[in-house]
Protein backbone atom coordinates (compact mmCIF):
# COMPACT_ATOMS: atom_id res chain seq x y z
CA UNK A 1 0.00 0.00 0.00
CA UNK A 2 1.10 3.16 -0.72
CA UNK A 3 2.47 5.26 2.29
CA UNK A 4 0.64 8.56 1.05
CA UNK A 5 -2.99 7.24 1.68
CA UNK A 6 -2.06 7.97 5.29
CA UNK A 7 -2.74 11.87 4.17
CA UNK A 8 -6.04 11.06 3.08
CA UNK A 9 -6.77 8.99 6.34
CA UNK A 10 -4.94 12.35 8.68
CA UNK A 11 -6.86 14.61 6.63
CA UNK A 12 -10.16 13.19 7.38
CA UNK A 13 -9.00 12.85 11.38
CA UNK A 14 -7.92 16.39 11.64
CA UNK A 15 -11.43 17.55 10.00
CA UNK A 16 -13.85 15.30 11.76
CA UNK A 17 -11.55 16.79 15.55
CA UNK A 18 -11.80 20.06 13.89
CA UNK A 19 -15.14 20.31 13.74
CA UNK A 20 -15.63 18.53 17.10
CA UNK A 21 -13.43 21.31 18.68
CA UNK A 22 -14.92 24.16 16.43
CA UNK A 23 -15.77 26.45 19.87
CA UNK A 24 -12.17 26.72 20.37
CA UNK A 25 -11.19 28.67 17.83
CA UNK A 26 -7.86 28.25 17.78
CA UNK A 27 -7.06 24.97 17.95
CA UNK A 28 -10.25 24.10 15.08
CA UNK A 29 -8.33 26.28 12.93
CA UNK A 30 -4.96 25.14 13.32
CA UNK A 31 -6.46 21.33 13.01
CA UNK A 32 -8.39 22.66 10.40
CA UNK A 33 -5.83 24.22 8.25
CA UNK A 34 -3.47 21.18 8.90
CA UNK A 35 -6.28 18.76 7.30
CA UNK A 36 -7.07 21.26 4.38
CA UNK A 37 -3.66 21.12 3.58
CA UNK A 38 -2.62 17.29 4.00
CA UNK A 39 -6.04 16.68 1.61
CA UNK A 40 -5.44 19.03 -0.96
CA UNK A 41 -1.84 17.31 -0.86
CA UNK A 42 -2.95 14.03 -1.29
CA UNK A 43 -5.41 14.91 -4.15
CA UNK A 44 -2.27 16.87 -5.96
CA UNK A 45 -0.05 13.69 -5.63
CA UNK A 46 -1.92 10.54 -5.81
CA UNK A 47 -3.99 8.81 -8.59
CA UNK A 48 -5.39 5.74 -6.31
CA UNK A 49 -8.89 6.68 -6.34
CA UNK A 50 -9.76 3.89 -3.36
CA UNK A 51 -9.17 6.55 -0.39
CA UNK A 52 -9.74 9.60 -2.88
CA UNK A 53 -13.05 9.82 -0.76
CA UNK A 54 -11.23 10.29 2.25
CA UNK A 55 -9.09 13.43 1.32
CA UNK A 56 -12.22 14.99 -0.30
CA UNK A 57 -14.24 14.42 2.96
CA UNK A 58 -10.99 15.60 4.94
CA UNK A 59 -11.14 18.51 2.93
CA UNK A 60 -15.06 19.29 3.22
CA UNK A 61 -15.13 19.40 6.88
CA UNK A 62 -11.36 20.80 7.11
CA UNK A 63 -13.28 23.92 5.93
CA UNK A 64 -16.76 23.76 7.34
CA UNK A 65 -14.82 23.57 10.67
CA UNK A 66 -12.55 26.74 9.76
CA UNK A 67 -16.08 28.57 8.83
CA UNK A 68 -17.51 27.81 12.06
CA UNK A 69 -14.43 28.56 14.17
CA UNK A 70 -14.41 31.70 13.01
CA UNK A 71 -18.04 32.73 13.22
CA UNK A 72 -17.62 31.42 16.61
CA UNK A 73 -14.88 33.47 17.08
CA UNK A 74 -16.49 36.54 15.59
CA UNK A 75 -19.34 36.16 17.22
CA UNK A 76 -17.51 35.61 20.68
CA UNK A 77 -15.60 39.22 20.31
CA UNK A 78 -19.03 41.28 19.15
CA UNK A 79 -20.48 39.51 22.01
CA UNK A 80 -18.27 40.42 24.83
CA UNK A 81 -16.82 43.92 23.71
CA UNK A 82 -19.99 45.27 24.70
CA UNK A 83 -19.84 43.57 27.96
CA UNK A 84 -15.89 44.61 28.34
CA UNK A 85 -15.92 48.43 27.56
CA UNK A 86 -17.36 49.16 31.27
CA UNK A 87 -15.05 46.61 33.03
CA UNK A 88 -12.16 48.60 35.39
CA UNK A 89 -8.98 46.79 34.90
CA UNK A 90 -7.88 48.46 37.94
CA UNK A 91 -10.26 47.20 40.35
CA UNK A 92 -10.65 43.83 42.16
CA UNK A 93 -13.52 42.09 41.02
CA UNK A 94 -13.61 39.94 44.17
CA UNK A 95 -13.33 42.78 46.63
CA UNK A 96 -16.52 44.30 45.95
CA UNK A 97 -18.57 40.95 45.67
CA UNK A 98 -17.04 39.02 48.63
CA UNK A 99 -16.58 42.05 50.82
CA UNK A 100 -20.71 43.27 50.27
CA UNK A 101 -21.58 39.39 50.86
CA UNK A 102 -19.13 38.99 54.37
CA UNK A 103 -20.99 42.69 55.50
CA UNK A 104 -24.39 41.32 55.04
CA UNK A 105 -23.17 37.61 56.77
CA UNK A 106 -21.75 39.47 59.34
CA UNK A 107 -25.15 41.55 60.35
CA UNK A 108 -26.90 38.35 59.73
CA UNK A 109 -24.69 37.01 62.49
CA UNK A 110 -25.03 39.98 64.68
CA UNK A 111 -28.89 40.25 64.27
CA UNK A 112 -28.40 36.74 65.39
CA UNK A 113 -26.43 36.98 68.50
CA UNK A 114 -28.55 40.21 69.73
CA UNK A 115 -31.61 37.94 68.97
CA UNK A 116 -30.24 34.58 70.96
CA UNK A 117 -29.33 37.31 74.16
CA UNK A 118 -32.35 38.85 73.93
CA UNK A 119 -34.05 35.48 74.36
CA UNK A 120 -31.53 34.30 76.65
CA UNK A 121 -31.46 37.21 79.11
CA UNK A 122 -28.14 37.13 78.68
CA UNK A 123 -27.75 40.72 80.29
CA UNK A 124 -28.93 39.27 83.36
CA UNK A 125 -25.75 36.54 83.86
CA UNK A 126 -23.56 37.39 86.52
CA UNK A 127 -20.18 38.00 86.05
CA UNK A 128 -18.86 37.01 89.11
CA UNK A 129 -16.11 34.11 88.88
CA UNK A 130 -17.38 32.00 91.55
CA UNK A 131 -20.60 32.01 90.26
CA UNK A 132 -20.34 29.17 87.43
CA UNK A 133 -21.72 25.76 86.46
CA UNK A 134 -20.11 24.38 89.79
CA UNK A 135 -20.56 27.36 91.87
CA UNK A 136 -24.61 27.66 92.76
CA UNK A 137 -25.44 31.39 93.91
CA UNK A 138 -25.45 32.08 97.52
Amino acid sequence: MDTKVGLATASLVLGIIALVVFCMPVIALVLGIIGLVLGIAYLNNNEIKSVKGRAISGIVLSIIAILLSLVFAFGLYWYTKDKMKDFDYNENPFENYFLSDLDTNFDDIDSLMTDTASYNNVDNVSTDPNNGPGNPPE
